[in-house]
């Protein structure tokens, strides 16, 4: 599995965050499901992120840069001036999903509420969509739909 191999209490990789900060937005409609592609190697970063069925959303702006490879995400996210870093293996399913595997995640976000693991997407040679269904899975986090271009 990618990352298997990061000490404990070392940041899980080294990618530099070349994304602009976003700020979430959110919706009440029922979010769709994405429609397949084949993810492409390269440097993404992320360009818009919708919580879907709620009113509410977070509103602290957000930066997002990935860069994946053969399966394997390494990815920073920096918001309120903190910056995560994780490594996730991607195992591509049937037509539209994938189900992340978490090797990593620094610093650590024990006691969080975590997604489901398994997601939708859409992706075309530049861009790549998120779609993460966390109704009726037992995760109390809203869905969201995650937006990246490929650099």
């Amino acid at each position: 599995m990618c990352g298997a191999d990061v000490p404990a209490g070392a940041a899980c990789n080294t990618i530099t965050n070349v994304a602009t900060a976003i700020t979430p937005t959110c919706t009440t409609a029922t979010m769709a499901s994405g429609s397949g592609g084949t993810i492409v190697d390269g440097t993404y970063v992320m360009t818009s992120q919708t919580y879907y069925g709620t009113s509410g959303c977070a509103s602290t702006p957000l930066a997002a840069t990935f860069v994946y490879s053969a399966g394997c995400v390494q990815e920073i996210t920096t918001a309120a001036g903190i910056s995560f870093t994780a490594t996730v293996s991607l195992d591509v399913h049937g037509t539209n999903q994938v189900t992340k595997t978490v090797a990593c995640v620094y610093p650590s976000l024990a006691g969080a509420t975590l997604d489901t693991p398994t997601i939708t997407f859409t992706a075309t040679p530049t861009t790549l969509t998120l779609f993460t269904h966390n109704s009726g899975t037992g995760s109390t986090n809203p869905d969201r739909l995650e937006s990246f271009q490929k650099l």
